[in-house]
C-alpha cells in the first residue's frame, strides 16, 4: 500500500479546479488500495469541500498566520513529518507554486528521504508566469527552479502543459496524466425545463452558461463584450454566471460594464454553486462558454461536455478535440472571435446542435478518474522504485 500526502494551498469549494480534481483523484486511488490524505491551508472559517465530504476523504487543514499572501502556517511542517513517520511507502505530492506549500514539501521530502511529485496546475504557462512576473521570477530563482530540478517527477495534465514545462528546460522527468470527470453526476439529468425550474428561471429563454471563478484569467469580460452585440439582435438569450467573485475588483468591473450597457437584466448571477444546483446550471443551459486565457485542463469544460453542452473555449486550453469532433468551437481570445462563435452556434440547425451534444458526451467519456488513478498509481510506484518507467513519462 502506498501512502500519499497531497499538499494544496486551499481546498474550499471556491478554490476552483484543484478543489475538485485532487479529491476525485484521491477517491479513485483509495479504490485501488492506497492511503490518501490531503493537507491544506485554511483562509477563513467554515470552509467546505463537497467532494471531500462526499467521498469521506482524510483531510487536515491549518489556519494561515499573518496575511493570506504569506500562506504560512507553523504547524504544517511538523504535522507532515509526524504523519510520514507513521506510514510506509510514502509519497509527497504537492499541487501549488509561489507559496509556502512547496517550501514545506521539499524540506520534508529531503529530511525524510521521501519522493516528491509536483503538479504545477497550469502555473508554468506563459500567461500565468507573466501575471505577477517579478514576484514569480524571484521565487523561481530562489526556490522553485531547484525544486523542479530535484523533483522525482513533474505531473502535467495535457500535452500543452508538457510542452510548457519542457520549454523551461527542467531536468526532472515529466508525467502526463490528464484529469478526469465524475460521469455519475451527469447520468440522471432531467429535462432542461426541470433544471431551469429548480433555478427559478423561465424556459422562454436560451442560456449561455459561464461556470468558474470570476477573475481576470477566466475572461468573463470578453463574454460580456461579445454578448452586448449578440444580445441586441437576440433578446431571447441570457447568460448564467455561476462562480465565486474570486477577484472582487474584477467582478465589480464586469458587473458595472454589463449594467452600463443596458444588459443587466440579461445576466443571472448564481454565485458559488454546489451539489444539485451546480447540475441544474449545466442542465438548464444551451451553450457553455469559458473565454479563458489559460487552462492546464479545465474541469468545468469536462463537466459541460459530460452534460452534453456544446462548448466554446479558447486555444489557451488543451481541448482542440472539441472543434475537431464538432462539439463546439475553439477560438483565439478576442471579442470578435467569440461573437462569431456564438452566432455560428445560434445559426445551427436543431439536428446539428443535437449532434454537437452527442459528440460532447462522447469526448467526455474518455476522461475518467479511474484511468487517471491507475496512471498515477504507476507514477508513484515508479518513483518508489517498484516498477519500470511508464510510457507516459517524458
Amino acid at each position: 500500500m502506498i501512502s500519499t500526502f497531497h499538499l494544496v494551498h486551499n481546498l474550499d469549494n471556491s478554490y476552483g479546479g484543484p478543489a475538485k480534481s485532487i479529491p476525485y483523484l484521491m477517491g479513485s486511488l483509495n479504490d485501488l488500495g492506497h492511503s490518501q490524505e490531503v493537507i491544506s491551508l485554511k483562509f477563513k472559517e467554515n470552509e467546505t469541500n463537497e467532494v471531500v465530504e462526499k467521498l469521506k476523504l482524510d483531510s487536515t487543514s491549518f489556519k494561515v498566520w499573518f496575511t493570506d499572501s504569506t500562506a504560512y502556517s507553523p504547524f504544517l511542517r511538523n504535522y507532515l513529518i509526524k504523519r510520514i513517520s507513521e506510514e510506509k511507502n510514502q509519497v509527497i505530492h504537492y499541487h501549488n507554486l509561489w507559496n509556502y506549500i512547496p517550501l514545506v514539501a521539499n524540506a520534508v521530502s529531503k529530511k525524510m528521504s521521501v519522493p516528491v511529485i509536483v503538479s504545477p496546475r497550469g502555473n508554468l504557462y506563459e500567461w500565468n508566469l507573466n501575471k505577477g512576473f517579478l514576484k514569480k521570477k524571484l521565487y523561481l530563482n530562489i526556490f522553485q527552479n531547484d525544486f523542479f530540478n530535484s523533483a522525482n517527477c513533474i505531473h502535467v495534465t495535457s500535452k500543452e502543459e508538457l510542452h510548457a514545462v519542457k520549454k523551461l528546460g527542467y531536468k526532472s522527468p515529466v508525467g502526463l496524466i490528464p484529469n478526469g470527470v465524475d460521469q455519475k453526476e451527469f447520468e440522471n439529468m432531467k429535462t432542461k425545463k426541470e433544471h431551469l425550474k429548480n433555478l427559478g428561471l423561465s424556459d422562454n429563454y436560451k442560456y449561455i452558461l459561464y461556470m468558474g471563478r470570476i477573475e481576470k484569467k477566466k475572461g468573463l469580460n470578453f463574454l460580456f463584450e461579445a454578448f452586448i452585440d449578440f444580445g441586441r439582435s437576440n433578446p431571447n438569450w441570457k447568460i448564467i454566471v455561476a462562480g465565486p467573485a474570486y477577484d472582487q475588483a474584477y467582478y465589480n468591473e464586469c458587473k458595472n460594464f454589463i449594467e452600463d450597457a443596458g444588459f443587466g437584466n440579461s445576466i443571472i448571477w448564481l454565485g458559488m454553486v454546489t451539489g444539485d444546483k451546480r447540475i441544474d446550471a449545466y442542465g438548464g443551459a444551451d451553450l457553455f462558454v469559458l473565454p479563458t486565457h489559460s487552462e492546464n485542463f479545465g474541469i468545468v469544460i469536462a463537466e459541460a461536455l459530460s452534460a452534453g453542452l456544446p462548448v466554446i473555449t479558447t486555444d489557451g486550453t488543451p481541448w482542440m478535440e472539441i472543434q475537431n469532433e464538432f462539439a463546439g468551437f475553439i477560438i483565439s481570445l478576442n471579442k470578435k472571435n467569440l461573437l462569431l462563435a456564438i452566432e455560428n452556434f445560434n445559426n445551427l440547425k436543431n439536428y446539428e446542435k443535437k449532434e454537437m451534444s452527442l459528440s460532447a458526451k462522447n469526448i467526455a467519456k474518455r476522461y475518467t478518474w479511474n484511468k487517471s488513478a491507475e496512471d498515477m498509481q504507476q507514477l508513484y510506484q515508479w518513483t518508489l522504485g517498484e516498477i519500470k518507467q511508464p510510457n507516459f513519462i517524458y
